[in-house]
């Protein structure tokens, strides 16, 4: 006899650094000024070992920072991370990495070191056998019930390449012209689990900001949609689902020839997670017949997936500046946003959102200068109504922001446009039969006897079939059940047979 359950391996949850360390290109210049980071986590496998699992991933630093000369730089890199636990008799599982804290510092000359906080929550499916003690052979009698567990999926890693063009003013298509800053960000909106995949749709949002000749800089922008599968074998029509992809290549190039444009070459990566959920069967009492026995139970949590929601959300805020020196300013051309210390409760976001503007002025002669400025303001909206039920917990995964701001009266006005994805999960506990140790009764005890017993509220077939260690299939075929309350009642008395 067998009881299976979705269990937790070791603490609730692990948390472990990982630590990164990266050289900028020769054709890069120092570090004069870090702007704004980021990092996402990419789980990769597990591996089942004789007494441990063992799984990890990597997590994919970006970052923008000036150089010596005010030039806006964007770089990336990646370190791996690692986790282990106890397998006991686990067959398969699932895991859950969240970033908790990330650190990115100048670490010498072109270097930057790199600290991420990670939390994992280990969930392994193990097959947890009731365990007998007894002399002799026994009757044994034992109460199922059916729970509901979710399973997590991961699928493999997959790269696309995109191409993208952007017409450009007639004004900047000649030859001094220049590309001095360009990003692009993807941004997921859909995602839908089918069979063997996930097919995920969004846009990806690509900026660019060109001189030429002492002029102004003009600063480029457009989202481009997309829409691809990432093949994931165990997904199945109807799981939750939710996807991350980030850039890990980008060539810009600005054409003079015919019709001035620019040209986005991006390689992408793209993951999907789907979660599922599947009907387990626990022990949650047993006895044995004609001993007197005791049980032994341990209390189990497991979680089960009531819905995931992926949307973006625009918005603007105002923001006052905290003056970077005498910079003054004329324009902006480029905005970094971090969001600090995000949290949903009672269904509305909020989180602090910190600015770091770069900005141009123009000077004699054409010459142009640029500068920081930086501020934070408070951001906070309701998400839109999910079908969740009351009673659920709901999380959410670190978001994806692009921002966009201008100069105005108060200071920068910011267009904001996030990526948040919330799922729904339900906690629950269950008490789970580990094991009996059964007395058997000496001679005199296994006389036959017939017992009368009278029942009192809140009793049932099981339970007064325990008190006797008889089968509880006979007091249950005595049972009543009300049809319009659906509780189970005894008759009074009972003629027990205690053989």
């Amino acid at each position: 006899m067998e009881a299976t359950y979705q269990r937790e391996l070791g603490p609730s949850a692990k948390t472990i650094e990982t630590h990164g360390e990266y050289r900028l290109p020769d054709y890069a210049g120092d570090i004069k000024k870090m702007l704004s980071s980021r990092a996402r986590i990419l789980p990769t496998g597990k591996f089942f070992a004789d007494e441990t699992v063992e799984f990890g991933g990597s997590v994919y630093y970006d970052f923008w920072y000036l150089d010596a000369e005010n030039k806006l730089t964007h770089e990336s890199f990646g370190s791996d991370y690692s986790f282990s636990c106890p397998r006991g008799s686990a067959a398969d599982g699932g895991i859950d990495v969240v970033l908790t804290q990330l650190s990115l510092r100048p670490s010498g000359p072109r270097r930057v070191s790199a600290k991420a906080t990670l939390e994992g929550r280990i969930t392994l499916r193990e097959n947890c056998p009731l365990h007998f003690s007894c002399e002799e052979e026994a009757r044994v009698y034992k109460k199922e019930r059916e729970i509901t567990v979710g399973t997590r999926i991961f699928s493999p890693p997959m790269e696309r390449e995109y191409a993208e063009t952007i017409p450009v003013p007639a004004a900047l298509g000649d030859q001094d012209a220049e590309v001095i800053f360009s990003e692009a960000q993807p941004m997921i909106e859909r995602c839908e689990a089918q069979q063997g995949g996930v097919r995920c749709s969004g846009s990806i949002v690509c900026a660019a900001v060109l001189v030429s000749k002492g002029l102004a800089p003009v600063r480029i922008c457009e989202r481009f949609p997309f829409e691809e599968t990432v093949a994931c074998e165990d997904a199945v029509q109807g799981s939750l689902a939710s996807a991350d992809m980030h850039l890990t290549s980008l060539t810009v190039q600005l054409h003079t020839d015919g019709e001035p444009r620019v040209t986005f070459s991006m390689i992408c990566e793209l993951s999907a997670v789907c979660e599922k959920n599947s009907t387990l069967s626990v022990v949650e009492d047993a006895f044995v017949g004609g001993c007197d026995s005791r049980l032994a139970c341990e209390c189990i949590a497991f979680d089960t997936f009531l819905g995931r929601e992926t949307f973006r959300h625009e918005m603007e805020v105002r923001i006052p500046l905290c003056e970077d020196g005498e910079t003054a300013a004329d324009g902006v051309f480029y905005t970094g946003v971090a969001l600090k210390n995000p949290t949903l409760s009672a269904g509305t976001f909020s989180a602090e959102a910190e600015v770091t503007a770069l900005v141009y002025a123009l000077g004699e002669e054409g010459r142009i200068t640029y500068g920081v400025k930086a501020g934070t303001a408070p951001i906070s909206f309701a998400l839109p109504q999910g079908a969740a039920p009351d009673g659920c917990e709901a999380t959410l995964s670190a978001p994806t922001l692009f921002a966009d701001a201008a100069l105005c009266d108060e200071g920068l006005s910011v267009a904001l446009s996030l990526q948040l994805t919330v799922s729904y999960v339900q906690k629950q506990e269950v008490s789970v039969a580990k094991g009996i140790c059964a007395c058997p009764r000496d001679d005199a005890e296994r006389i036959p006897y017939f017992a009368l017993h009278y029942p009192t509220e809140g009793e049932s077939p099981w339970s007064v079939a325990k008190h006797y260690a008889v089968s509880p299939d006979a007091l249950a075929l005595s049972a009543r059940t009300d049809a319009e309350s659906g509780t189970v009642t005894l008759p009074s008395p009972i003629l027990i047979d205690c053989r």
